[in-house]
């Protein structure tokens, strides 16, 4: 049987994908909705109560797939400042724009992380300038940002480049001239749009369009460069190609994707004062992809937070809408709103599909959360899993059991469906995580030693061998055993047992080097934990909540730093007393 999953940030990038004459160049993968459940139960109000900064709590509040009563987070990509410009000129575009003091701050860290840039391909530094210019114009600096895009601009023109590449460059240029009119400067654009220029003179075909075969790109760039003021032109047999793609996509019910719909209405825009064109299937093209990018931005899909696009996406649709004569009012959801200001807030972060976050994120996070806001604990029910059902499933209804109100499971409960399904599993990890999410239920009804002392001996040697094989990297195993171990510290059978196993455990994480910023609190978590157990004096020098309203490294998860942090402190205030049974009992 397949091991439980402890989950780990999968840090891996979300690809990239290129749109010809479209300014936006990341693309966004996220987490599949989770789907329905019951209500949420009447919760556990968790002490104690702990102020922090409204980033804190916002930053834990957007990593969860719903709301916090799902007990579920999704793990995150790393930052990326492109998405965060996506979001921003989405959200504008849209109708819901940030705070004047947002926008600020995050053209800062935008302006910090990518006007210095090298060595990037010079079409897509171009487009990230292009998108950043349309998010921040009037928070950028003119000179700093003229230089950036006027090297962009010269390394593209050295060579060959693609007409929709040079009508991209030619439209930054336009936009850097309005930026330095705004700041009252000399014009910022002049050197890169000489190479614009010079560039389009010295090509073999010039400026003219003769491609028939991918004939819309080409065409909307020509008719971009000669609305910006370019010498070019298009062939006759080139708008004839145009006109047959149109009067063709006219007759065509679709579906079309997102960047197609984007495409099909640039290519409108640049078909408006055309007289070469039908404009009969001109006008029907445009109500099709008008219609389809409406219908994605509003309706509810597979992304972050029921997102029905993804954050370039949304930038992209939004921008050549708002283009539109006419523009069409679009009633964004809410959620989806709340999605794009996360994606601000979390410095580009997005929920990374397919995986959630380990499941020991999620309840940490929730318990973070009730902390942090002083709101009881609603928790989803969850219906007993059938005896095969996956042992995840098992741990899922545990965990959700700890935090109802009143008890949902009796100590004899507990014991017996956790002695079944620790009879299931496999692995030391799989004991382990089951172990410790039935004894955290059996907690909640004031039985913590009920599961240990039923197979103590079983859990024991789980722990020890996760320890051993898993622990060094990973925070979500630290944070199982710190639960299990801080949850039975006063079951005097089970820690004779876990004792030695304990202490040598403490002496390998004294002697650990420092990492995250949730590596190190998830670290000081344990260590005070260990100290307890041992009967010593409160050990663990607590991580500062506040680290968390701006980590760069979130490490395995938000949650898991969050509330290792809060319960450090809480050890160190309150001492040894103050366990996590005694918690769940409150």
């Amino acid at each position: 049987m397949a091991s439980l999953q402890t989950g780990g940030r999968n840090s891996a990038s979300a690809p990239r994908f290129r749109i010809t004459a479209v300014l936006l160049a990341v693309s966004l993968s996220a987490l599949t909705a989770c789907s329905a459940s019951p209500p949420p139960d009447k919760g556990l109000v968790l002490g104690p109560h702990v102020r922090a900064s409204a980033q804190v709590q916002n930053r834990l509040a957007a990593t969860f797939a719903e709301d916090a009563s799902t007990l579920t987070t999704v793990s995150l990509t790393d930052e990326n400042p492109h998405r965060v410009a996506a979001a921003v000129v989405a959200l504008r575009n849209l109708g819901s724009p940030l705070s004047d003091a947002a926008t600020r701050s995050a053209a800062d860290w935008w302006s910090r992380h990518v006007l210095p840039g090298r060595g990037r391909d010079a079409a897509l530094r171009i487009q990230d300038l292009r998108l950043g210019v349309q998010a921040f114009g009037p928070y950028l600096d003119a000179e700093a940002t003229g230089r950036a895009a006027t090297a962009a601009v010269r390394a593209l023109t050295r060579s060959e480049a693609a007409l929709s590449d040079v009508e991209s460059a030619a439209r930054l240029t336009d936009e850097l001239r309005r930026i330095s009119k705004a700041h009252g400067g000399k014009a910022a654009d002049r050197d890169a749009r000489s190479a614009v220029a010079a560039h389009l003179a010295a090509r073999r075909d010039g400026c003219e369009v003769t491609d028939t075969d991918d004939v819309l790109p080409g065409y909307v760039a020509a008719r971009g460069l000669i609305g910006l003021g370019y010498r070019c032109s298009v062939s006759r047999t080139s708008a004839e190609a145009v006109d047959r793609q149109f009067r063709r996509l006219a007759k065509n019910d679709g579906p079309w994707s997102v960047p197609d719909a984007v495409l099909l209405l640039q290519a409108v825009d640049a078909a408006r004062d055309d007289s070469s064109q039908n404009h009969d299937a001109v006008g029907e093209v445009e109500q099709k992809a008008r219609r389809t990018l409406l219908e994605a931005l509003t309706a509810e899909g597979p992304y972050y937070r029921k997102s029905g696009v993804a954050v370039t996406e949304a930038a992209m649709a939004s921008t050549v809408l708002a283009a539109q004569r006419g523009r069409s009012r679009v009633d964004l959801p809410e959620s989806t709103a709340q999605a794009l200001r996360n994606v601000v807030m979390l410095r580009g972060r997005i929920a990374d599909q397919p995986d959630e976050n380990s499941i020991v994120d999620g309840y940490l996070a929730t318990l973070a959360d009730a902390q942090l806001t002083g709101e009881p604990v609603r928790v989803k029910q969850r219906r007993l899993p059938a005896p095969d059902a996956p042992l995840r499933d098992h741990v899922r209804y545990f965990l959700a059991a700890s935090l109802q109100e009143p008890a949902s499971l009796s100590e004899r409960e507990v014991a017996d469906q956790a002695a079944a399904a620790l009879d299931r599993a496999n692995t030391p990890l799989d004991r382990l995580t089951l172990a410790t999410s039935a004894t955290l239920a059996a907690a909640r009804g004031n039985a913590p030693c009920a599961v240990v002392d039923k197979e103590g001996a079983l859990i024991e040697q789980a722990a020890q061998r996760v320890a051993a094989q898993f622990a060094q990297g990973s925070e979500a195993v630290k944070a199982w055993l710190a639960l299990l171990w801080g949850t039975t510290a006063h079951c005097p059978r089970f820690q004779k047992e876990a004792a030695p196993d304990a202490a040598a455990f403490s002496r390998h994480l004294a002697a650990a080097a420092d990492g995250s910023p949730t590596a190190r609190a998830v670290q000081e978590w344990l260590m005070a934990e260990l100290s307890c157990l041992a009967n010593r004096k409160p050990q663990g020098r607590a991580v500062a909540v506040q680290t968390f309203a701006s980590a760069d490294d979130p490490g395995e998860g938000i949650g898991l730093g969050t509330f290792a942090a809060l319960r450090t402190q809480e050890i160190k205030a309150e001492g040894c007393a103050a366990g996590i049974d005694r918690k769940l009992r409150e």
